[in-house]
């Protein structure tokens, strides 16, 4: 199957919304997929009733500005240490 949100779970809080993706090859029951990403982000209120695709892109952007961040410090620290960065 191909990797894709398989569930969303919005929660709302006093200072905005929590988004939880379960993004996996297979559905959130599955112990035989071969990725599986839980990803939970914290979003601001919103100012009109958003799309569910709306707080998915958001959710999805705040995480891949901290997973590049990640990236890059384990690039810097793999560097450092005169190791490959690929296996």
């Amino acid at each position: 199957m191909a990797i894709e949100i398989r569930e969303t779970i919005v929660t709302p809080d006093a200072d905005g919304l929590f988004v939880q993706l379960h993004i996996s090859d297979a559905a959130p029951d599955d112990l035989a997929a071969t990725f599986r990403l839980i990803l939970r982000s914290k979003l601001p209120p919103p100012k009109t009733t958003p799309a569910l695709a709306q707080l998915q892109r958001a959710a999805l952007t705040n995480a891949r500005a901290e997973i590049g961040r990640l990236f890059q410090s384990l690039g810097h620290q793999l560097n450092d240490a005169n190791l490959d960065l690929d296996l």
